[in-house]
C-alpha cells in the first residue's frame, strides 16, 4: 500500500464521520422554551417558522407552540407575581422589557398593568387552586411546572391546569 493511500484513508473516515453529524440542531442558547400555549390560546400560530434555534434572533429559541414551531423569547427559571395593576384600555405604554434576558439576574419580564416590567422572580407559582373547577381545562398536568404561564396544576380538578386564586395574607409568609 502506498504512503498516499495510508495518509488519505484516515482523512476519508474522518470526513465521512463529520459529514453525517446533524448541523445546527443542538440547543446552545441560554434559557428554556415557555410551555406550549396553543393548547390554551386559540390565537397561537400553528406555523413552522423555524427548525432550530440558530434560525432565531439572539434571545430567542425555536420552540414548540403545541401545533408548530416558532421563534420565541427564552425564559429564565422562576415565575412572575400576579399582575395587580389594571390594564389601561386604549393607553399604550412602552414595555421596559421583551424577555427575561432584558432584565437583571433573578428577575423576569412580567406583565404589569398594560405593559411589561422586570420583577423579582418567585420560586413557586403564586396563588392556590380554585375551590370550584370552572371553567374546565383540557390541559393535563402532574406539577405546576407542567402548566403554561401562571396556571397551577390542581389535583382536585382532575390534575388540570387552572387559573389560580390569589391568596391574601395578613402577614406575608416567610
Amino acid at each position: 500500500m502506498s504512503c498516499t493511500k495510508l495518509f488519505l484513508a484516515p482523512l476519508l473516515v474522518l470526513w465521512m464521520g463529520v459529514s453525517s453529524l446533524p448541523i445546527g440542531t443542538e440547543n446552545t442558547k441560554r434559557g428554556v422554551c415557555p410551555k406550549p400555549v396553543a393548547l390554551i390560546n386559540s390565537t397561537a400560530s400553528c406555523d413552522n417558522n423555524c427548525s432550530n434555534e440558530h434560525e432565531c434572533a439572539e434571545n430567542m429559541k425555536c420552540c414548540d407552540t403545541g401545533c408548530g414551531h416558532q421563534c420565541v423569547y427564552a425564559e429564565r427559571p422562576g415565575f412572575c407575581p400576579f399582575n395587580d395593576l389594571p390594564h389601561e384600555v386604549g393607553e399604550t405604554q412602552t414595555p421596559k422589557c421583551l424577555s427575561d434576558y432584558d432584565c437583571q439576574k433573578n428577575t423576569k419580564c412580567c406583565e404589569r398593568g398594560s405593559s411589561q416590567d422586570c420583577l423579582p422572580a418567585l420560586k413557586k407559582k403564586p396563588g392556590k387552586c380554585p375551590d370550584v373547577c370552572e371553567p374546565k381545562s383540557e390541559l393535563k398536568c402532574s406539577t405546576d411546572e407542567d402548566c403554561p404561564n401562571n396556571l397551577k396544576c390542581c389535583p382536585l380538578c382532575g390534575e388540570k391546569c387552572m387559573v389560580p386564586v390569589k391568596v391574601m395574607y395578613a402577614v406575608p409568609p416567610q
